[in-house]
């Protein structure tokens, strides 16, 4: 537990290098949630707990990556194209959980 909480003050704080932050953090996290949402909604689990639990998890832990690679992109040391289609993707990303394939 101790990790977890010391990982997401790194996140916050934007002293996780941004190709984890956005690759790991970001896109992988958030594509399992997509995947939960998907398998939850071709069950026919809509209407439940679950559902709605996983997808306000989803929500939160969105809005949390998106600011922490934001974070991370203003410190990123590299060509700023990269760090301005991280700050893109982010945004982008997330809105991807409840629609499209």
């Amino acid at each position: 537990m101790e990790y977890l909480v010391k990982t997401a003050r790194e996140l916050w704080a934007g002293e996780v290098p941004l190709c984890p932050a956005f690759w790991i953090y970001g896109f992988a996290v958030e594509l399992i949630f997509k995947w939960v949402m998907r398998w939850l909604d071709a069950s026919g689990h809509t209407g439940d707990f679950a559902f709605v639990f996983v997808g306000g998890v989803a929500v939160v832990y969105s809005a949390f990556a998106s600011v922490a690679i934001w974070r991370s992109a203003s410190k990123f040391e590299g060509q700023e194209a990269w760090a301005w289609a991280a700050r893109i993707g982010a945004i982008v990303w997330p809105m991807g959980i409840f629609w499209g394939p």
